[in-house]
């Protein structure tokens, strides 16, 4: 399999990530390309990785190149879900497993 870098909200002409490593204005249309001319990546982890890296810059997500299927980042699934469940425990649910007046949420 290998892997292509997507970003949404674009235009069909400018979806597909042109060249991992640029060094210059980021981002740039320029940067961008058709779905024939795109960068492919032999590696899926190498694909997450650089959308883990270039994050806030685009909505990014990695697709299969030959069937356009969406493949999610495994590794960012697992690691983050546990911390943010635990966060929420710490500093929202500060009663335990009830919140005062949960019991009239249900009441219609």
């Amino acid at each position: 399999m290998s892997y292509q870098v997507e970003r949404g909200g674009v235009p069909s002409h400018q979806r597909f990530l042109k060249n991992p490593d640029y060094r210059g204005n980021w981002p740039s249309d320029s940067d961008w390309t058709t779905h024939r001319s795109a960068h492919v990546f032999e590696n899926e982890n190498d694909a997450h990785k650089w959308v883990r890296e270039n994050e806030g810059e685009g909505q990014f997500s990695v697709v299969d190149a030959d069937t356009g299927e969406k493949i999610e980042d495994s590794r960012e699934s697992q690691s983050s879900l546990p911390e943010f469940n635990s966060a929420v425990k710490r500093y929202i649910d500060t009663t335990g497993d009830s919140y005062p007046g949960q019991e009239s949420w249900y009441k219609g």
